[in-house]
Parts: C-alpha cells; sequence; structure tokens
C-alpha cells in the first residue's frame, strides 16, 4: 500500500469512529500497522481526528468555531514548535481586496516588547556561537528598532 492509499484508508476509518471501543480498535490497527516515515503521521492525524471526534460527540462536547481555532493554534504551538507571538498567512487572501490591512507590515506594541525582550535575552545567551550579522540585528532590536520595514502600531 502506497503512503497516500494508506493516508485515504486511514483517514475514512477515523471518520466513522462513532465510539471509544471504535477509537480503541483504530488505534490498536494504527500501531500494529508496519509504518514508514511517512504513514506514522498519517496514523497519527488519523487517531487524533477520530479521538476528537469521539471527546466532541460526548456529553461535554459540541465545541464552537472559535474554540475549533483554539485548537489548531494548541496543535501550531504543540507540534509545529511555533510559540507566540505568532501569526497564520493565508496568501490566498491576497486575491481579495478586503484583506489588503491583514498584509501590512504592522506588529503590536505587545510583540514589539516581546522582541526586545528576546533580543536581549540572546545577546546574554547566545553571543558567542552567533554571526556578527546576527548579533548587530539584536543589538539594533534590544535597543528599540523596529526590524524589516515594519511598524509598530494597534
Amino acid at each position: 500500500m502506497t503512503e497516500l492509499e494508506y493516508k485515504k484508508m486511514i483517514y475514512e476509518k477515523a471518520s466513522k469512529v462513532k465510539t471509544k471501543k471504535e477509537l480503541n480498535a483504530l488505534i490498536d490497527e494504527i500501531c500494529k500497522y508496519k509504518h514508514d516515515y511517512g504513514t506514522i503521521v498519517y496514523g497519527c492525524a488519523a487517531a487524533m481526528n477520530a479521538a476528537f471526534k469521539v471527546v466532541n460527540s460526548s456529553d461535554m462536547g459540541g465545541i464552537t468555531g472559535f474554540h475549533a481555532g483554539c485548537l489548531g493554534w494548541e496543535l501550531v504551538h504543540e507540534y509545529m514548535m511555533v510559540r507566540p507571538p505568532c501569526k497564520i498567512v493565508q496568501y490566498e487572501h491576497m486575491l481579495f481586496p478586503q484583506y489588503e490591512s491583514k498584509f501590512e507590515k504592522v506588529i503590536d506594541p505587545e510583540t514589539h516588547k516581546f522582541l526586545i525582550n528576546k533580543a536581549k535575552e540572546s545577546l546574554e545567551k547566545d553571543n558567542e556561537h552567533a554571526s556578527k550579522a546576527v548579533l548587530a540585528h539584536w543589538e539594533y532590536v534590544a535597543n528599540g528598532g523596529i526590524p524589516f520595514g515594519y511598524v509598530v502600531k494597534e
């Protein structure tokens, strides 16, 4: 079975899971499969999707779209190792004029303060291994400079 065939098959099975018993059976199947470098990712994702469905359909479930967005950010932080402050840029929105403000080179004051503090921290602990260009950039930011032509505004 190819990686994409496995993905399609295991995602389809995950989409049909409704109970904890079915979830456990799916997890057992995923754990017993002889995964390769690619299929393990799809197995994990299928298990997460099925577990989400079971929990969300419980008496305490029923998340909103807002909750789903929070869940997505939790996964970004946990599995992509991206720490706040951060944003996701959906470049497709460049096709619609109403989204122009999303592409301005703007950071808020809180993010600017974060960058200043992070630059100061980096200068204190990482200055032996950083290049001269990086050190100069950290100094600039640590002294209140705003990187890359951005502006600070609410």
